[in-house]
């Protein structure tokens, strides 16, 4: 868990792990298993996504599919890629 974990919403975009900064400027998401976090459209996660209420639930969701995954806060200023 990284330092201001609470400024995070953790999201299911279209089944993958995504998360939003409270700001709401900027999303990340997991695109496929084995991969890194991306940035992505944050509009797009808005519309779509459905909140999980905390980080345990969120890992426990994608464990299986996703495997074990970082947040790392400075992502966060990425440009999107989709």
């Amino acid at each position: 868990m990284v330092d201001g974990m609470s400024d995070i919403i953790f999201l299911s975009w279209d089944g993958r792990p995504a998360i939003v900064d409270s700001s709401g400027e900027s999303a990340l998401a997991i695109l496929s298993p084995g991969t890194d976090l991306a940035a992505v459209s944050r509009p797009d996660v808005f519309r779509s996504g459905e909140v999980i209420m905390d980080e345990e639930s969120f890992r426990l969701k994608f464990n299986d599919r996703f495997g074990s995954f970082n947040i790392p806060k400075p992502y966060f200023n990425q440009e999107p890629q989709l």
